[in-house]
């Protein structure tokens, strides 16, 4: 994603369920260290049994100073 240029046009990011070690959440803040958008890990966002869904192309509000959408 970094390559193709789409942190470039990111405003923020979310990141679900998907790893509980925490590699992907620390594999995120690594490549996107020299952006400056929110990111905000959710455990309830994902495939877990509490789903939370965004469409495709849905307008999203990130708060990074409250860590709320």
């Amino acid at each position: 994603m970094k390559k193709n240029g789409i942190f470039n046009k990111t405003n923020g990011i979310l990141i679900g369920n998907y790893d509980a070690s925490g590699t992907l959440g620390k594999l995120v803040l690594e490549v996107t260290k020299e952006f400056n958008f929110p990111i905000i890990k959710c455990d309830d966002f994902g495939h877990t049994y509490s789903n939370s869904t965004f469409p495709i192309g849905a307008t999203v509000k990130i708060d990074g100073e409250k860590s709320v959408i």
